[in-house]
């Protein structure tokens, strides 16, 4: 998956971002943050800012739903999951103890993103 893909299905709805403060991707990982239609802030994603390619997506659709989601890129969960660890941080619960399910497939990703921009 890459960038413009996340772009598409998000309607071109960035609302924000900067440099990701993690290293777990590397020096040239960038996040932008995504709005659905009312402005709120509903998807955050990871990439590289060199050559586009998605590391990791977190979708959390406006209320009243309680569900979020993220996926990770295969090719660098380890890295994630050893800086989280390190971190002390449960990448699988989210604000008021809210379980966050893993995506494994961009297809799933892709139509999360264009329901959660949609709402």
């Amino acid at each position: 998956m890459n960038l413009l893909d996340i772009i598409n299905a998000a309607q071109g709805r960035i609302c924000g971002g900067s440099e990701y403060q993690w290293r777990c991707f590397g020096p040239d990982a960038r996040f932008l943050d995504f709005a659905d239609s009312a402005g709120l802030e509903v998807i955050d994603i990871v990439f590289d800012s060199k050559n586009q390619t998605v590391y990791e997506v977190s979708i959390c659709p406006a209320e009243p739903s309680n569900d979020h989601f993220i996926w990770i890129n295969p090719a660098f969960r380890d890295n994630v999951m050893q800086e989280a660890q390190e971190r002390k941080v449960d990448l699988f619960k989210s604000y008021d103890n809210i379980i966050v399910k893993e995506l494994l497939n961009s297809q799933e990703v892709i139509d999360l993103i264009k329901k959660a921009v949609s709402n």
